[in-house]
């Protein structure tokens, strides 16, 4: 899925439910989260089976925004209810490991493997290493590392 494919997925689902989202906002100081190439809702979740198909985009711009017309729909809807619609933020993804996901299912598979062994210690380093494969699927499953940007939304001061 493309960044432009994934912002309108994004904007759309705020858009069905734009006073619901500036409730939120307005709840959280006016500030709105949302993760391009992460999970934003349950429909993303299911679509990137539970974050492991999820993507890391680097390189964003407000422009890549402004360019999507689910944005500017959102823009405009927000500014018809009154409100200012700006982009605070945007950080970048973290750069994890190519292959994070393949790594952490080795790491578990060859520590349940070494885990039936009988030595103690061979049994301890199994035991780790599943730890650490599972540690490391959950991270790619989570919205962690994903980039984020940080809408304002906020009532103009006259």
């Amino acid at each position: 899925m493309t960044l432009d494919n994934h912002l309108t997925d994004i904007f759309n689902k705020l858009n069905k439910n734009i006073d619901k989202t500036i409730g939120a906002a307005q709840n959280n100081d006016g500030k709105l989260v949302i993760c391009p190439g992460g999970i934003n809702n349950t429909k993303q979740r299911l679509k990137t089976v539970f974050g492991l198909r999820s993507q890391y985009f680097y390189g964003l711009e407000k422009k890549d925004f402004a360019a999507n017309e689910a944005f500017q729909e959102f823009f405009e809807n927000v500014k018809q209810r009154g409100y200012c619609l700006k982009i605070a933020d945007i950080k970048e993804p973290i750069n994890y490991p190519k292959k994070l996901l393949s790594r952490a299912l080795i790491g578990a598979g060859t520590g349940a493997l070494l885990w039936k062994v009988s030595v103690p210690f061979i049994k301890l380093t199994g035991a780790a290493l599943m730890v650490g494969g599972a540690g490391l699927t959950c991270l790619r499953m989570s919205n962690t590392g994903k980039a984020k940007v940080t809408l304002d939304i906020y009532k103009p001061e006259i």
